[in-house]
């Protein structure tokens, strides 16, 4: 059996190393990214010591309008999907010494700075619970963990809110948020 030999010129030598120098390039160019956000700055409990453990983001009571708990902004390069997450926890505690208590929220992170707070939409969460009456007050907390991963159309700032909504939230009861922080991971 004979062989041939073949001649190879040199563009056909470079085709696999250059291909492969030139792919690189390309997918550093067109490579995602991970975005974070400090937690929230915690405020000092009134007539508590330093301790960190007294230190939350902010509280709301009973009939209290409650705040965008976070807003987070990225640039996005151009097209492509936004994996957003939020981490933080909330406390909520009742000082009612005679009746049950209930504290009960949806969640979501949103797009809109105007959305309500919707349990059955993407990333929507409920967090409810009850509280026993009690002398020195009871509490229970809530991991407000959420994802979503959201279309990117175009080149732009977006920025994301997450947000909490009271379904129900009894007199003489208060909630703490904690550590609230967003990250973004984006993919082209």
């Amino acid at each position: 059996m004979k062989t041939s030999k073949m001649k190879t010129s040199r563009v056909e030598k470079c085709l696999l190393p250059c291909a492969l120098v030139l792919g690189l390039f390309a997918a550093e160019a067109s490579a995602g990214f991970v975005k974070t956000q400090a937690p929230c700055t915690p405020v000092l409990g009134s007539g508590s010591s330093v301790a960190q453990a007294d230190r939350y983001c902010f509280s709301f009571s009973a009939g209290d309008a409650i705040p965008v708990v976070r807003s987070f902004s990225f640039n996005a390069p151009g097209e492509g999907t936004a994996l957003v997450s939020f981490n933080g926890s909330m406390t909520c505690s009742s000082f009612n010494t005679e009746t049950f208590a209930v504290a009960d929220f949806a969640s979501q992170i949103v797009t809109d700075t105007n959305a309500v707070a919707n349990v059955a939409g993407p990333s929507g969460l409920r967090h409810g619970v009850g509280l026993l009456p009690n002398f020195t007050g009871t509490s229970d907390s809530f991991n407000l963990a959420s994802q979503r991963a959201i279309a990117i159309r175009r080149a732009g700032v977006r920025t994301f809110y997450f947000k909490l909504a009271n379904l129900r939230m009894d007199p003489q009861t208060i909630c703490y948020v904690y550590n609230a922080a967003f990250t973004v991971n984006f993919a082209p």
